[in-house]
């Protein structure tokens, strides 16, 4: 004969071994592991890329500006800055400066475009083309312009002989450090090294100009 403790404790039985059973299972532990790493790793995943982003960036940006550059070394430049247009006036400045940006990033139709404007918009790169007294030009080629966002850039090709500093300058948009989410920017490492958010990639190239035909100097250079 069943007694009503007996029923009681046959009842309770299964819940106890429920609960034993979902105490032992491990089904699913890895995922729950995972979710608590997750969001950090994913943050180093995409920080690797962003790094290796701006380096490739930044060693584009040098080839593009050492090409340019070696063209007012040589006086390439400065003797394009002199040839006539079509209807036979001289350029003016802007239009001088206009083909030498042009010589570092086309922003023309694919197929015709410079291989930097795949991965710039060349329209944001600043430029500064200076002249300078000897090679001791200081910690200011490497700093970039207080009012870099207005800043309009400057060209100076030089004499033949002169020590000449090209500068050229991107603002380099960090997608990792502007996430949406703003608890996962201390997840990552900081790449950016402007107030905007942005990182300054800069390329940098001190020369002294070549002694070239002085015929094509810019105005105000000795002609003999």
């Amino acid at each position: 004969m069943t007694t009503i403790n007996q029923v009681s404790i046959r009842t309770k039985r299964p819940h106890r071994r429920m609960l034993k059973f979902f105490a032992r299972c491990e089904d699913g532990a890895t995922a729950v592991e995972f979710s608590f790493i997750a969001v950090p790793f994913f943050a180093l995943i995409f920080a690797i890329f962003e790094l290796a982003f701006i380096f490739f960036g930044t060693q584009m940006l040098e080839t593009a500006t050492a090409d340019a550059a070696r063209e007012i070394l040589t006086g390439n430049q400065q003797k394009k800055d002199k040839e006539k247009k079509p209807d036979g006036t001289d350029k003016t400045p802007a239009e001088k400066f206009a083909a030498f940006k042009k010589s570092v990033c086309d922003p023309a139709p694919a197929g015709d475009s410079s291989m930097l404007s795949y991965l710039f918009d060349c329209n944001k790169i600043k430029y500064d083309i200076s002249v300078f007294t000897g090679f001791n030009v200081g910690d200011d080629a490497m700093t970039a312009p207080t009012n870099f966002a207005t800043f309009s850039g400057t060209y100076n090709p030089g004499c033949p002989g002169d020590t000449v500093v090209v500068r050229v300058m991107y603002p380099w948009n960090t997608s990792v450090i502007n996430w949406p989410i703003s608890a996962l920017k201390t997840l990552t490492m900081n790449f950016s090294n402007m107030g905007d958010g942005t990182r300054l990639l800069m390329a940098v190239t001190a020369f002294r100009n070549e002694p070239y035909d002085a015929r094509n100097a810019p105005p105000g250079c000795p002609t003999s």
